[in-house]
């Protein structure tokens, strides 16, 4: 089982050049989106749920995730981006699918 804080947000971008809203906070959640979580497993489908303020409803944000667990084959540090649309009250609902999304990077040894 793999702790999720061991996924790093390094940052958060725009698809658009202006910033104007900004991300409130994270939060790993079940893929329904009903509960939180604290762990996986490699291969499980998980949420996460970023709220933001002041987006407009239908804005795409990009969140940067690093996995200091994993590594590609010159020997960089998995890093991947992942992108979903901010609904009502602000809210960005991104199925990651942890078996994938890192799928092309080794573990470290």
């Amino acid at each position: 089982m793999k702790k999720l804080f061991s996924i790093i947000f390094i940052f958060f971008l725009l698809l658009s050049c202006k910033r104007q809203g900004e991300i409130l906070g994270l939060t790993w959640m079940n893929k329904e989106f009903t509960d939180s979580i604290k762990y996986y497993n490699r291969g499980d489908t998980v949420g996460l749920l970023v709220k933001t303020k002041k987006f407009k409803k239908g804005k795409t944000i990009e969140v940067t995730l690093k996995d200091d667990e994993r590594i590609n084959e010159n020997g960089d540090t998995a890093t991947v981006i992942i992108s979903g649309v901010v609904e009502r009250k602000g809210l960005v609902k991104i199925i990651v699918d942890t078996g994938g999304v890192f799928a092309e990077y080794e573990d470290k040894e």
